[in-house]
């Protein structure tokens, strides 16, 4: 339950920094039907989940962990630091950080920060950054992760404080 929090404290605190999205309502057939709020959220998963990638790790054939990915760069993308720990320990084990399946590279990590930089070649598109200056406590956030290894899983709360060191 612990890395799950950290997980969306860390997703929650990306997203603060990504711009604020303001889309009009679609008219497709995807959406119809659905009120404003729903299409909204539905609009913002479709644009930005491609951006949103699940990590294993591995060693000696067996699962070590998993967790979420974002790219923040095209071939960039962060994670936790707890994600990847035990596949850094073991390096010399081989073994290895896939996303969706393709494997990517431990680039720098700070395990105070619970952070990890992740390199794989012809990522995927980068989530727009904008500034966490614009957002006020009460609006609205996304997070798209892989929960209980449960890959491209949206959910949705509110933003409850700023400027709060983790």
């Amino acid at each position: 339950m612990r890395c799950l929090y950290r997980l969306l404290v860390l997703i929650s605190t990306i997203l603060s920094f990504c711009q604020p999205f303001s889309f009009k309502v679609p008219s497709s057939t995807l959406t119809a039907g659905l009120t404003p709020p729903e299409a909204t959220r539905a609009d913002i998963y479709r644009l930005t989940s491609p951006s949103v990638l699940q990590v294993t790790t591995t060693a000696l054939n067996r699962n070590l962990g998993s967790g979420s990915s974002f790219s923040i760069s095209q071939d960039y993308l962060l994670t936790n630091h707890h994600v990847v720990e035990r596949a850094i320990s073991l390096q010399s084990l081989g073994s290895k950080v896939l996303l969706d399946g393709k494997e990517a590279r431990v680039v720098n990590w700070s395990k105070e920060k619970d952070v990890a930089l992740l390199h794989l070649p012809d990522g995927p598109p980068a989530l727009k950054w904008g500034s966490s200056s614009t957002t006020i406590v009460g609006q609205d956030v996304h997070a798209i992760g892989s929960p209980f290894n449960l890959p491209s899983t949206l959910t949705t709360g509110v933003l409850s404080a700023k400027d709060r060191e983790v």
